[in-house]
């Protein structure tokens, strides 16, 4: 794999200053810390500085890389670790919304249900910000799009290289930001898991993901206990059969 090399001349202190990191704390990293992210790579969790909607200073932990903008600028993603939240907790929000999976705006940041492990998860707004505003430049987003982007939409870029393409928050993605190619619609339906199949043979097994995007795992000897595995399995050989 090929990785971006920065050198520490290319760390953008003052974007991570504005975090709570600062060149002091950067430059005594880890030797293996730094290299990750001299060469492109996520780094381990750090501590970092956040902020509400309402400018309210709050504290998280976040994994960071360094990226190379088409202007030559280098910036920072910010990939937050997720703190999971109660229902019950967002009472001024209807558990309908909440369980329907999309992102939904709270009091700190972002929260969204994740319906295969039953959790709800929340990611801190001042960061999300950051990575909507980095995308900005390099999407081509106009502001009203950022602006509906930073309410939850998703919305769908008009002009530029990433023309035709839908963006939006989904907590889900390691970034919190999800750039797929179609509408808004497309985008929605898309899994966050890259389409997976729902039959996804190996060679000793198969992996069965249902509609909530759980995978379970089924040995070849059992499939006969599985008519629908066996089945697919079947029409999976003729196809390659005839491909032959």
């Amino acid at each position: 794999m090929e990785y971006n090399n920065f050198t520490k001349q290319d760390i953008p202190y003052k974007i991570l200053e504005e975090y709570g990191l600062t060149r002091q704390m950067i430059n005594d990293l880890p030797k293996n810390v730094m290299n990750m992210l001299l060469t492109g790579r996520i780094t381990p969790p750090l501590p970092v500085k956040d902020m509400t909607q309402e400018g309210e200073e709050t504290f998280s932990m976040a994994k960071i890389s360094l990226i190379r903008k088409e202007d030559g600028s280098i910036d920072v993603l910010f990939r937050p670790r997720m703190e999971i939240l109660d229902i019950d907790s967002l009472p001024s929000i209807s558990e309908e919304t909440i369980r329907s999976g999309k992102v939904v705006r709270t009091d700190k940041g972002y929260a969204q249900y994740n319906d295969a492990i039953e959790q709800l998860i929340q990611a801190p707004y001042g960061i999300v910000l950051h990575n909507i505003e980095t995308l900005q430049v390099s999407a081509g987003l106009s502001q009203k799009d950022r602006d509906d982007l930073l309410k939850g939409k998703p919305v769908t870029i008009r002009e530029g290289e990433y023309k035709g393409c839908t963006v939006g928050i989904d907590l889900e993605n390691d970034k919190v930001i999800r750039l797929s190619k179609g509408t808004v619609q497309d985008w929605e339906k898309e899994e966050s898991i890259d389409n997976m199949k729902k039959y996804n043979f190996g060679i000793s097994g198969c992996w069965v993901c249902d509609e909530r995007n759980t995978l379970q795992y089924v040995e070849y000897n059992d499939y006969e206990n599985h008519p629908d595995i066996m089945e697919a399995f079947e029409q999976q050989n003729t196809r390659q059969t005839k491909i032959k």
